[in-house]
């Protein structure tokens, strides 16, 4: 049975799907008991790195049973390993863990750009590079245009040269399309 269908028929059912073997399953109610008594367990014996105290193997080994919710973690004075038992898949989680505190990587990466900027090109092009800037409103600007009293006598002056264009272009027998007023 893949994993897909178990995985499906599991929350559609309600139900644990326990392999016994390759033609055998067992059908159990999902509860957290259950879980617990009918899930397989798989033991894996893993070895601390380094000279570590015995108050950091307890807050290792306390730390693997609050993250992966492991009730199975014992601590072999005597060898120094530490051994859990858990299923495959936590297990397996719990392994990358270990794997990643033996591993010193740095906790922080920087990554510099460095850039070098020359002058020498635009001084002999005479060219300056702009140190201030200019900056408006175009909404107000424009309002400031239009709301001028030069802005309406401009505009009764085109208005009254383009009608006179007209009349001129008429006379002469050009036929001129309408302009809308402004």
């Amino acid at each position: 049975m893949t994993k897909l269908l178990e995985k499906a028929l599991e929350k559609v059912s309600k139900l644990m799907i326990i392999p016994l073997s390759d033609r055998q399953i067992m059908l159990a109610n999902d509860t957290p008991q259950n879980r617990r008594e009918l899930t397989r367990m798989s033991l894996r014996v893993f070895r601390p790195q380094g000279g570590t105290s015995l108050q950091q193997i307890t807050q290792l080994t306390t730390a693997l049973r609050v993250l992966f919710d492991l009730r199975f973690v014992n601590y072999s004075p005597v060898t120094g390993d530490i051994a859990v038992r858990a299923p495959q898949s936590t297990l397996d989680a719990v392994g990358d863990f270990l794997d990643d505190l033996r591993e010193d990587r740095p906790t922080v990466m920087l990554e510099i750009r460095v850039y070098q900027l020359s002058t020498l090109l635009s001084k002999e092009l005479g060219v300056t590079v702009p140190t201030q800037f200019s900056v408006f409103n175009i909404p107000s600007e424009v309002n400031k245009l239009v709301g001028g009293s030069n802005f309406h006598c401009r505009r009764a002056a085109i208005a009254g040269a383009v009608s006179r264009l007209s009349s001129f272009g008429e006379a002469a027998g050009i036929r001129t399309s309408p302009f809308s007023s402004m």
